[in-house]
């Protein structure tokens, strides 16, 4: 049974030019397998750190992102607020009068929707245009909707009822509406020392986080304080919402932990794996919700593999170059000593 591996152990066994080349063969190889060993595991503790690095600067913009929005809301709505005749127009219920005065500002910030109420909660205009749209042509006009029924409506109330807190007169907050899901900024019109009515600037979340996914190169998910999940741009549909929502016990751990670390966890959606990181989105300088940036961890994997595969081609061919010139070093001096040998047998 032992027959035929012996014969091929003593065949390399017997001979010079093995006996030569096999001890430094052997450690090559060895050298070979500890150096593809390390050299792998560098290069995945580098591709880590430096995916680890790519996610916290993403989250890093996306919430800059937001708080951007954020000032731009409040720029647009300085703007119209102190437009002169805008409080007479909305005293008179004038429409067009104040289409005329809104419509310039609204185009000019790219702001999604405006919305103007009179100090009863009445809307007296609203200048939208449709999701995923951004051209002049596509901002629509109407009025008389009824703004008692929505979501927001607590903080409008709040705006028209004259109330100030620390952070001032105007309110930032989530709010659903005909089905789509709307980042806004409430504040008062003024005449005088009275508040007339209200303006209210909005961005759709679902445009916002598009652009926000463009801009850091991930994902990004949006949720309530209560962790419910508002909007996200991980593909999957409901898949993907089951994958990155969070319950009301991690809502209420994120806000325990007040920005002092970035919790992060990892998904799977369709056979795709993501890295989460989770941070407290804040408005007015207060939490408004919580936000994640995912990216997805093949880049990785793959570059990891390849990383592999290069360490094993280098050290192969370096193993076969020792074995090469091992081989030729042996078949030299071994090819000297039989020439002296053939000489002693001829001569004896």
């Amino acid at each position: 049974m032992y027959r035929y591996p012996r014969r091929f152990f003593n065949y390399f066994t017997s001979r010079i030019r093995f006996k030569i080349i096999l001890p430094f063969a052997l450690l090559t190889l060895m050298v070979a397998i500890i150096g593809i060993f390390l050299s792998t595991r560098l290069v995945a503790g580098s591709l880590e750190e430096r995916f680890t690095r790519q996610l916290v600067d993403a989250g890093s913009v996306a919430g800059e992102g937001l708080a951007q929005r954020e000032r731009l809301h409040l720029q647009a709505f300085r703007t119209i607020a102190f437009t002169e005749g805008i409080d007479e127009a909305i005293l008179s219920g004038n429409r067009e009068k104040l289409q005329e005065l809104l419509f310039p500002h609204v185009v000019n910030y790219g702001v999604d929707r405006v919305d103007v109420v009179n100090i009863n909660g009445f809307q007296v205009l609203e200048v939208h245009r449709p999701p995923g749209t951004n051209t002049v042509e596509d901002y629509i006009t109407t009025a008389g909707a009824d703004l008692t029924t929505w979501p927001a409506w607590p903080v409008v109330e709040k705006v028209l009822s004259g109330v100030v807190d620390t952070q001032g007169d105007k309110y930032v907050t989530l709010a659903a509406t005909v089905g789509n899901e709307l980042f806004l900024t409430v504040g008062p019109v003024t005449r005088g020392e009275d508040i007339v009515g209200a303006i209210l600037g909005s961005s759709y979340t679902r445009d916002l986080l598009r652009s926000l996914a463009q801009a850091t190169f991930a994902d990004i998910s949006i949720y309530d304080l209560e962790g419910q999940l508002i909007d996200t741009t991980v593909p999957g549909g409901e898949e993907a919402k089951t994958a990155v929502a969070i319950s009301p016990n991690e809502a209420r751990v994120l806000l325990d932990l007040d920005g002092a670390s970035s919790p992060r966890r990892s998904a799977s959606v369709r056979d795709r794996e993501y890295d989460l990181l989770f941070a407290i989105f804040r408005a007015r300088r207060e939490p408004l919700g919580f936000y994640s940036v995912a990216l997805h961890t093949t880049t990785i994997e793959s570059y990891g593999a390849i990383a592999r595969n290069q360490m094993t081609l280098i050290f192969a061919t370096a193993l076969l170059l020792v074995f090469g010139i091992g081989y030729f070093a042996a078949n030299t001096i071994t090819g000297r000593l039989q020439h002296l040998m053939e000489n002693a047998m001829a001569v004896a």
